[in-house]
């Protein structure tokens, strides 16, 4: 992988102040906080126009919290000392897989918060990490704009901590998040972090994974699980690779050609799988120069010439993709390629 970023993801003075306000109130001094870091020491004042990366915005979190001894870092009337986060990841220890390990770590937020704020939901969509931050106690200057960023990293630092304790890349297997942050205002670093669907102006903030991970065995436990500041660590690695990879726009293509890869060939389904209803599937792939139906025909003749290649017998094939028979199933093969299956593998 290359080390120099194709693009960069920023965060400006606005979502750096609000930090330089909470870092105050713990009597900590901001500014030499951020030269510590290497970063400028206006960096939070708006006047300076300053921005940061996104790795760096985390680098400043996890030093707050240690500092300020309050891993909310005083965003929350009710702190959480040092110790919380491993706590949270103590509880991992008997989870089989990635699905238990998203309803642990949901209750024991829960349970440290002192609310019903996180749950995990298994629904035809995926696997649905939801936060529901209504009633959550914010601290008094927490404003809206700053909430959404915040809540936005709280995905991210989610995503950082069950990649890790899967030991799996689960990045491909986003299949949407939910952000409160209104449509109108969506640019956010927080969210280009993601190469899947942004549904903004949400009722609540959420993180769904494909439903085929539900069952990735967890192999965080023990000395394997690392501190609160080492998922920051695991944060800025994710960050770096997805700069790294480019800023690639989400294709609604790519997308339904792995599900239907994967087997899953009905229209309908397809849309829950991604978040959206089978009109704006089609509106999607219609704005890629695509459709369902010649994607459908693609992935499935070239799983055909597969099987064939394998000298599978053409009533066989037929079967397995779905034919009615293995007429139907010749007619089709010789539309798409111009020559019967028979004739296919005889020239192979």
């Amino acid at each position: 992988m290359s080390s120099t970023p194709s693009f960069a993801l920023v965060v400006g003075a606005s979502d750096i102040s609000p930090l330089q306000v909470f870092a105050e109130k713990a009597g900590l001094d901001f500014s030499k906080i951020l030269q510590e870091l290497g970063l400028s020491a206006d960096l939070h004042d708006a006047a300076s126009a300053g921005e940061a990366r996104l790795e760096d915005y985390f680098r400043i979190l996890a030093r707050l919290s240690f500092a300020a001894q309050d891993e909310t870092c005083q965003i929350s009337v009710r702190p959480l000392i040092p110790g919380t986060t491993d706590f949270v990841f103590s509880m991992l220890a008997e989870s089989p897989d990635l699905f238990d390990a998203m309803r642990r770590i949901a209750k024991s937020y829960n349970l440290v918060h002192g609310g019903a704020y996180n749950r995990v939901e298994k629904r035809a969509s995926g696997l649905v990490y939801i936060i529901d931050d209504k009633e959550f106690p914010y601290a008094t200057g927490a404003g809206s704009s700053f909430v959404y960023s915040l809540m936005e990293g709280v995905l991210i630092f989610l995503h950082a901590l069950l990649s890790h304790a899967t030991g799996t890349n689960l990045f491909s297997s986003v299949r949407k998040i939910y952000s409160k942050r209104p449509q109108a205002g969506a640019s956010s670093p927080f969210l280009a972090f993601w190469n899947a669907p942004v549904h903004c102006n949400a009722n609540y903030y959420a993180l769904i994974y494909d439903h085929t991970v539900a069952k990735t065995p967890i192999k965080m436990v023990g000395d394997n699980a690392p501190p609160a500041a080492g998922v920051y660590d695991i944060v800025a690695k994710l960050i770096a690779e997805k700069e790294c990879a480019g800023a690639e726009p989400f294709r609604m293509t790519d997308r339904v050609i792995d599900l239907l890869e994967a087997g899953v060939v009905n229209q309908d389904e397809i849309g829950l799988r991604l978040g959206v209803s089978t009109a704006t599937l089609r509106r999607r792939l219609t704005a890629e120069d695509a459709s369902f139906r010649d994607l459908r025909h693609r992935v499935l003749n070239e799983r055909a010439k597969i099987l064939l290649r394998r000298r599978r017998h053409v009533s066989d094939v037929a079967q397995e993709l779905g034919f009615s028979d293995f007429r139907s199933f010749s007619r089709a093969f010789k539309q798409w390629n111009g020559v019967t299956p028979s004739v296919y593998v005889s020239s192979g």
